[in-house]
């Protein structure tokens, strides 16, 4: 689905054809079960639809003292444990856990790093579209998105900021190397350009509702379900993001728009996630130019692509 954007506003067309974000996605499937709500598809999800109804019940009947909220010093917690847990060649790994995914009338069983990867192809795209000469990415955890977008684009300038030490760190110690590693290289939708591009890459820690950069430096900001952990501190996040970008911002984030009802619903508010709506874009500044969730997601949370205007 798509969603209408303003009349008077300038739209985009990132260009992709559906089989070629099939062909991105492919590798990650491991089963796919077809189209329609078949009785094996009502089945394997019937338990999951339970158990995230139960949590956003406890959330709603107990508040923060179960333990669900989100603010910013829970998430820093969370994620200095994940990125010290996690290792790269997880990340990317087509053989992963599989999970139930959704795209269109497609039921699947796949990878969930699959998902990153066409996220990333449709960021390709729309760097192709925009050409943007500084590029900065909000919540950029250990820099898979950062790495391979400067060996794809070695003439860009990007940058990256995280909450977190650990990811910092990560992406300072790939940097360090003289080549990207060759699991991203792999991982990536599109060719490299130069393998080498990563090492200039800028990354800082830092809050995304506080950022250290200037009023208008970037030419294009990207956040990939990031923002979906700071709806706490949501509007003094998008206000900077209108702040420091001179151009576009994109988000890849699950907009209310795609997660009204059911599961996606329940497990939105059971975590306290980014629940803003398309239509409450243009009170902080920005006007979408492009809004579409057609790509494979996972069933509990719908994604989609955001490209606004400042």
């Amino acid at each position: 689905m798509s969603l209408a954007v303003e009349a008077n506003a300038p739209s985009l067309d990132l260009g992709l054809s559906k089989d070629r974000i099939a062909e991105t996605f492919a590798p990650f499937v491991a089963r796919d079960i077809g189209p329609g709500e078949t009785a094996e598809w009502s089945a394997l999800i019937a338990g999951r639809g339970k158990k995230i109804l139960k949590r956003r019940l406890r959330r709603q009947l107990l508040g923060w003292m179960s333990g669900a909220g989100r603010p910013p010093e829970v998430v820093e917690g969370v994620y200095e444990k994940t990125w010290t847990q996690t290792s790269l060649d997880n990340l990317v790994d087509p053989k992963a856990r599989a999970v139930p995914c959704v795209w269109g009338p497609q039921r699947m069983m796949a990878a969930g790093q699959g998902l990153k990867r066409v996220h990333l192809l449709h960021l390709m795209r729309l760097i192709e579209q925009l050409q943007p000469k500084s590029v900065l990415e909000v919540g950029c955890g250990i820099g898979i998105n950062l790495l391979i977008l400067a060996a794809r684009f070695p003439d860009i300038t990007f940058n990256g900021i995280d909450l977190t030490a650990r990811g910092i760190a990560s992406i300072q110690e790939i940097s360090a190397q003289d080549t990207l590693p060759q699991v991203l290289l792999d991982y990536s939708p599109e060719p490299a350009r130069d393998a080498a591009a990563h090492r200039r890459i800028q990354v800082q820690q830092g809050s995304a509702a506080a950022m250290p950069y200037g009023d208008n430096e970037f030419d294009l900001i990207y956040s990939v379900a990031a923002l979906e952990q700071m709806e706490a501190i949501r509007p003094r996040v998008m206000a900077e993001l209108k702040r420091v970008s001179r151009g576009h911002v994109a988000m890849v984030e699950a907009f209310r728009d795609w997660n009204l009802s059911g599961m996606r619903r329940n497990y939105i508010v059971a975590q306290d996630y980014f629940s803003a709506r398309l239509s409450d874009l243009p009170k902080y500044g920005l006007q979408p130019v492009l809004a579409t969730d057609d790509m494979p997601t996972k069933v509990n949370m719908g994604l989609g692509l955001v490209v606004a205007a400042t």
